[in-house]
């Protein structure tokens, strides 16, 4: 498929869709805000690129219950790719975005079937992407700008060319909606840019977030406060009137987060923790502690699942690892040892997928990989 980029902000024709969309996700029990009238109930899993968290899950066609299963062997999807850092799944297909070298507009945006096949280039040329999402069969990504491409939030419709809203203040990651979009921006910023309408700040005062997370009526946001210790926090805001709500504080570092069952999930690379909090009481359980970094999280309802970035902000080693605990609690599991600089995490009812971005001295040996779940 060739795409031709163009820009373009996005206007009135998205209105005029918002009501049928708004329907069809409601049906769907999707997690997306309606069109002037009630959200649909707060997802019963969400996270990092898994159900609820930028893309929907696969199923299991009704073979058996998808909790009962047992993991395969390691899968590469994708190898010898330029610093891949997040994805999002679809359906049967897998996103990624691929940041490429800092200096120049050289990353992308890709697709592969999740089971495995051909990669598909749906945008080159791309100036630093980063958090991406999947709704609708439209792909959205942040890029968070590079010294001759300022940031820009991107959609890409089937079939169609690529829209962007830039000039932006380096946002890195995106959340649509649909009546419009979310995105947020490392300068501190939480955005919200509906179909038809101006974009609107409803928060100038994020600690450098790292991540958004649709929580159903509500958005969540986490929060790195990368100078302080134990500064980090998650905060939400009402899809409906925007009301801003405190979640947790005193997180060192948040990295990721991703709900399940009436918690928040956290991965804190601060201090090594992978964390369950309790939206209704605020009461936390820590379910893993000495970890080396951990950076990218996903649940299901069997297990929290979390890599180990293991490095510094140079990919100088083969430390990382993907683990996984029991939701209840219990003792880590290491799924995949030896990975260079694992981030980004997926979960669904067929199988767990993860980028690792390689090497920061050598851009180009990136990976994509899948653990498939296989149904007893």
């Amino acid at each position: 498929m060739r795409l031709m980029s163009k820009r373009a902000i996005w206007g009135a024709r998205d209105a005029g869709l918002c009501r049928a969309a708004s329907v069809l996700l409601a049906a769907m029990w999707l997690a997306a805000a309606a069109c002037g009238g009630e959200a649909p109930p707060s997802p019963e899993s969400a996270g990092e690129g898994g159900a609820g968290g930028g893309g929907g899950a696969g199923g299991d066609g009704g073979r058996a219950d998808p909790d009962d299963f047992e993991l395969g062997e390691l899968e590469v999807l994708a190898e010898a790719q330029p610093f891949p850092v997040r994805l999002a799944i679809d359906g049967d297909t897998l996103y990624f975005s691929n940041r490429g070298g800092s200096t120049a507009p050289s990353g992308s945006v890709l697709s592969v079937p999740k089971a495995g096949g051909a990669l598909e280039t749906l945008a080159d040329g791309q100036g630093y992407p980063a958090g991406i999402a999947v709704l609708d069969g439209a792909v959205y990504w942040a890029n968070v700008g590079v010294a001759t491409a300022p940031g820009a939030v991107n959609r890409l419709e089937p079939g169609g060319a690529v829209e962007s809203r830039s000039p932006l203040e380096r946002p890195i990651d995106v959340l649509p909606q649909a009546g419009g979009v979310y995105w947020i921006e490392l300068t501190g910023s939480l955005i919200w840019a509906p179909s038809g309408g101006a974009p609107q700040t409803l928060a100038d005062d994020l600690l450098a977030p790292t991540r958004l997370l649709d929580g159903g009526d509500r958005i969540f946001v986490a929060e790195e406060a990368p100078d302080e210790p134990d500064g980090g926090r998650v905060r939400a805001w009402s899809k409906r009137d925007h009301a801003e709500e405190t979640i947790a504080t005193g997180l060192a570092q948040p990295q990721a987060i991703a709900l399940h069952g009436g918690e928040l999930f956290v991965a804190c690379a601060g201090d090594g923790t992978v964390k369950a909090i309790e939206l209704a009481g605020g009461s936390e359980r820590v379910l893993a502690t000495g970890q080396d970094r951990p950076w990218g999280l996903a649940v299901d309802a069997v297990s929290v699942y979390f890599t180990n970035r293991a490095s510094t902000s140079e990919c100088d080693n083969d430390k990382g690892s993907l683990n996984s605990v029991p939701i209840a609690g219990g003792p880590m599991t290491t799924l995949a040892p030896g990975l260079r600089c694992p981030s980004s995490i997926a979960v669904d009812d067929t199988g767990i997928y993860w980028v690792t971005n390689g090497s920061t001295e050598r851009v180009g040996d990136g990976a994509v990989l899948r653990i498939p779940k296989h149904l007893r």
